[in-house]
């Protein structure tokens, strides 16, 4: 039996959940131009910034975009008003750190409450001969760094490279995944990471490549972490093929 108060009720679910069936969520596709680990020479080297909002419903209202340097401060900035595409660019100025930068595209709605952010990474890099090597989490086991998924950068794993003239040396990934060796000859090199306890390479433990003068080569090191497997019973077992 329907009484007052439940039909009263009844009318207020009706009321109110359409409304959350129906709330926006916008989002942000970003590329950059040279893509990470891609590296931006320094100075003078141009990152391409290329931003697509999708409102999903909402007004848009203003897209900014801003560069952060490895110290996490502010190298660069813009507006754009009431636009869903942006497209820009920034040339690396003489004096910039090396190190990876962060691009942050934010947006916000006519409607306030609407808003989006995505993050971006890259490098920059001096015009010198070089080595950097990214470690990375491969949480998919798929050998590749899935940027904006769930893989991530990890700190604290050594990595090492030999190479000619007697150059050997090991470094530990910093707070943002990676090692670099600037200012080496160029010639044969090997580079291999030291696998930690706990998990399994998706990618080749070492890489070997020809290092050319003035260039700077990229190298990628993933893990998954190992799942242990549970131990069952035999009754436990039985039970799974009956």
């Amino acid at each position: 039996m329907f009484t007052r108060n439940s039909l009263m009720l009844a009318a207020a679910c009706l009321f109110v959940f359409p409304a959350s069936l129906f709330a926006t969520t916008p989002w942000i596709d970003l590329s950059l131009t040279p893509d990470f680990p891609y590296y931006v020479e320094n100075p003078g080297g141009v990152l391409g910034v290329t931003a697509v909002v999708h409102p999903d419903g909402s007004i848009p209202d203003l897209t900014t975009v801003s560069i952060f340097d490895p110290d996490g401060a502010v190298v660069f900035y813009e507006e754009h008003l009431s636009t869903t595409h942006v497209e820009t660019e920034w040339s690396v100025p003489d004096g910039s750190l090396d190190g990876l930068y962060v691009v942050r595209v934010e947006y916000w709605s006519v409607d306030s409450e609407f808003t989006a952010e995505e993050d971006g990474q890259f490098f920059v890099a001096p015009m010198t001969t070089g080595i950097c090597a990214f470690k990375f989490i491969d949480m998919d086991a798929d050998g590749q760094f899935d940027e904006g998924g769930d893989d991530y950068l990890a700190e604290g794993w050594e990595i090492c490279a030999d190479g000619p003239d007697n150059f050997y040396d090991c470094q530990i990934t910093n707070d943002e995944g990676y090692v670099c060796w600037f200012m080496i000859p160029p010639g044969f090199y090997e580079v291999c990471e030291t696998l930690q306890d706990g998990h399994q390479n998706t990618t080749l433990r070492c890489d070997s490549f020809e290092l050319e003068q003035n260039d700077i080569a990229k190298v990628m090191f993933g893990n998954a972490p190992i799942v242990p497997t549970q131990k069952k019973t035999w009754a436990e077992l039985k039970a799974i093929y009956r």
